[in-house]
């Protein structure tokens, strides 16, 4: 790469306006007392190259001179080395000044230039949560909002246009936040068009996708939905299930979109559970929207499924728990499955997953990359019977299966 073009001078220019506020600010090291005047003389002279070769052995020492590491990360031609200058730096202590986060800042501007996605979106989210200190902090947000829409993540990039329009330094990027807005919601309107109610009376409505939790944003595919539904629609045929008088719990309730159906179709009452809470907050605007026959709940689903207090006797339950859960907490899940299936002998459980739970008596079904395992209790809606009758009516859970295929 030479040392031409916007980047470069991008962060030259950067690093001039820098040097001004960094004497007053970080004065001299006494461990290092020749260090910076020596790099910053190679600096003056147009000399990058010794400059990178001089500051890569000072950056090496105990006590570092963070002048030195933004004349260095202005300089150097390979990002490689750049990204593992400022991680050894970064691991080394549990805090540092604004100006580390103005190297940061530099790297992130010529990540957004050279297309490297991974590394910017590891430094941007280190920028957004640390990087306050830094005098080019509103600039860094932006920047990592255009490396998120350039990585296709358009709803983490909405968090932080969000985060950047409450920053009174960013008045002067409102024209080019304005901007990436409009492109930000145009892209994200046509992902919302996959997140659309299936059937009944809400048929067709959009639902925006999930708010990313630590970025995380994987919702139920359209195929696994209407599967969910098609059992439930032959249960209702089949006169084992009567949506009226029936309740749909959606666990990991995410984008909503499975408890939505859900009303849609006709349910009597949905719940949804979800911990994090942003995406709570938006689940109660939503539902707000169509019904009052809705509660949103914000807990910990294992912390508390043993008091769940849900008064109808017919249940349908919905997990989508973050795929992540599968490595550590699968066996969590299935103790809430078995807890839910043995409180009620009303009840179905539908679990969506990225791998096969291979769980005995579930039934499991693959589309694409996600499994759908289900299983559905063998006593459905003996309140409904006479009473005379209801102890006798018990269906082994193998024959159902038989029967739905």
């Amino acid at each position: 790469m030479k040392n031409t073009g916007p980047v470069w001078q991008f962060a030259k220019n950067c690093a001039d306006r820098f040097l001004i506020s960094v004497f007053v600010l970080f004065p001299q090291s006494s461990v290092l007392p020749t260090d910076f005047n020596d790099v910053y003389d190679f600096y003056k002279k147009g000399n990058y190259d010794t400059l990178v070769k001089v500051s890569r052995v000072a950056l090496r020492k105990e006590e570092i001179d963070y002048r030195i590491l933004l004349l260095y990360t202005s300089a150097e031609k390979d990002p490689e080395e750049i990204d593992k200058t400022l991680r050894s730096i970064y691991e080394k202590k549990g805090s540092h000044p604004g100006i580390f986060y103005n190297s940061v800042f530099l790297f992130l501007e010529r990540c957004l230039v050279l297309e490297d996605e991974s590394s910017g979106i590891y430094w941007g989210k280190i920028f957004s949560e640390n990087g306050t200190s830094s005098v080019r902090y509103a600039e860094g947000l932006y920047t990592y909002a255009c490396i998120l829409y350039e990585a296709g993540k358009f709803s983490e990039a909405k968090q932080i246009l969000i985060k950047l329009r409450e920053l009174k330094s960013a008045e002067k990027l409102a024209k080019k936040i304005r901007i990436l807005e409009l492109s930000v919601e145009k892209k994200r309107s046509k992902d919302v068009k996959a997140l659309k109610v299936q059937a009944g009376k809400l048929k067709g409505k959009s639902i925006e996708t999930p708010i990313a939790v630590a970025g995380n944003t994987n919702f139920t595919p359209a195929i696994l939905k209407k599967s969910v539904f098609d059992i439930v629609g032959s249960l209702v045929l089949k006169g084992r299930l009567i949506l009226e008088k029936s309740v749909f719990v959606d666990f990991f309730a995410g984008s909503g979109q499975m408890a939505l159906e859900a009303m849609s179709r006709g349910f009597a009452r949905v719940v949804l559970y979800e911990l994090a809470w942003e995406r709570s907050d938006n689940l109660r605007k939503l539902f707000a929207k169509f019904s009052d026959n809705y509660e949103v709940s914000r807990k910990d689903v294992f912390r508390f499924y043993n008091k769940l207090d849900i008064p109808e006797k017919s249940k349908i339950y919905f997990l989508d728990p973050p795929y992540s859960f599968w490595d550590k907490k699968k066996e969590k899940i299935k103790s809430l499955l078995d807890f839910l299936l043995k409180a009620d002998a009303t009840v179905a459980v539908f679990v969506q997953s990225p791998i096969d739970p291979n769980w005995s008596g579930f039934e499991t079904r693959k589309f694409g990359k996600n499994f759908l395992t289900f299983r559905v209790n063998g006593v459905w809606d003996v309140s409904l019977l006479p009473n005379e009758n209801a102890s006798e009516i018990s269906e082994d859970i193998s024959s159902f299966h038989q029967n739905e295929d």
